[in-house]
């Protein structure tokens, strides 16, 4: 099946898992359209990190099935010290950048708009090893989105954070409404889904449907 104009994600899995005897999906399909804001919420062992990761093109070494995105994807890992390989912050966002073969001009604009608009400014020079887990978890969430993907996605990019950055950090996800930028996000905490238009109930591969 292809994907139809209004669709950013088509996935028609019919079995997948780390191997036979550990199957997580069977007869799965979703389909998320452009723009569309979907929450996956379940507890930890249910697939979440799975689906995100077969969506990125990272597939689980049993996988049957059809996964068709359209755009440019970006993905947020649980854990930012898998993601994180700048020895400074400036380092981290820059190394995306320059992989993307821009030019200087465009790279300088890009780092300085990342660093102000995540509060990274006084960081830049700073060693990422120093970093607490909230600030590394908001450079890895900046580094994704200084490439501006169409789609992201996001695994538990909230859990590091304290109250504030939570807050301020669900306020810029919440703000890509405006540039048509598809978001997959997935939590173990309903409260991480609330601006969501629809929310996917993760339990072993099965799903249940809700709409916000």
């Amino acid at each position: 099946m292809c994907l139809s104009g209004s669709d950013a994600i088509f996935i028609d899995i019919s079995r997948a898992g780390y191997d036979e005897k550990s199957i997580i999906f069977k007869n799965f399909n979703l389909t998320v359209k452009i723009g569309e804001y979907l929450g996956l919420y379940g507890s930890n062992g249910t697939g979440k990190t799975t689906l995100l990761r077969a969506i990125a093109g990272i597939f689980p070494p049993v996988f049957y099935g059809d996964i068709k995105v359209k755009g440019r994807v970006g993905y947020v890992f649980q854990n930012p010290d898998n993601q994180i390989i700048g020895a400074t912050v400036e380092e981290d966002i820059r190394f995306g950048l320059e992989n993307l073969a821009l030019n200087c001009e465009t790279v300088e604009k890009r780092l300085q708009e990342t660093l102000t608009t995540f509060g990274l400014q006084e960081f830049r020079a700073k060693d990422t090893l120093t970093l607490s887990g909230g600030q590394k978890q908001r450079l890895a969430i900046a580094a994704i989105m200084s490439l501006n993907p169409e789609i992201l996605l996001f695994d538990e990019p909230f859990s590091m954070l304290d109250r504030m950055e939570r807050r301020s950090m669900m306020n810029l996800v919440k703000s890509l409404r405006a540039k048509q930028i598809t978001v997959v996000l997935a939590s173990t905490n309903m409260k991480d889904l609330v601006f969501c238009d629809r929310i996917i109930t993760l339990d072993g591969g099965r799903s249940h449907d809700q709409v916000q």
